[in-house]
């Protein structure tokens, strides 16, 4: 999905308040990719063999994409190939979830429009991008194939290794949020 950037037309009306399916939306994209991010520490932990309490809070401030980057290369090595596909999912589901959660968020002309200072190009313009349904839509979905692939292989690694499950791996599956 390619995202086309665009002068705000002349006139657009701006508001602040925004609807109820627009905040819902923001806040499944936090989660879902909360739970990658959460997933890739607990990875990084196991293949790390990361037992020690000090360890495992150095290792959870790695950044995500640094975990996931990691993570990847084990599972390319291990398989004899590159899931470049992977990492792009991830690089823009990335991108787009720090536009999400840190960016300014006001309808457009009735259409969720999110400004994010790393847009700022001068002082007398705004920059930003339309979000609409369909983005969140294609956000979720991607997001939720990501953590799954990544259940299944945190799954393998800890039979691998001959561990149990952790505790958020008995939690019923909770990607269908």
């Amino acid at each position: 999905m390619s995202i086309v950037y665009q002068q705000m037309p002349e006139g657009t009306v701006l508001d602040a308040v925004m609807p109820d399916w627009v905040k819902l939306s923001i806040a499944d994209c936090i989660i879902v990719f909360g739970r990658i991010e959460q997933k890739m520490v607990e990875i990084a932990w196991d293949l790390a063999g990361t037992t020690e309490v000090k360890d495992r809070v150095k290792r959870a401030r790695v950044p995500a994409a640094d975990n996931f980057d990691e993570l990847l290369s084990v599972i390319e090595e291990a398989a004899g190939q590159k899931f470049d596909a992977l990492r792009e999912s991830f690089t823009k589901l990335a991108h787009d979830r720090n536009l999400i959660a840190h960016g300014h968020w006001l309808m457009a002309g009735g259409k969720p429009y999110v400004v994010w200072h790393k847009f700022l190009t001068d002082t007398h313009s705004v920059m930003g991008e339309f979000f609409e349904e369909h983005r969140f839509h294609y956000f979720k979905t991607c997001g939720d194939k990501l953590h799954e692939t990544c259940n299944r292989w945190h799954d393998m690694i800890t039979e691998g290794q001959g561990k149990t499950a952790g505790i958020l791996e008995r939690i019923p599956d909770s990607s269908q949020t």
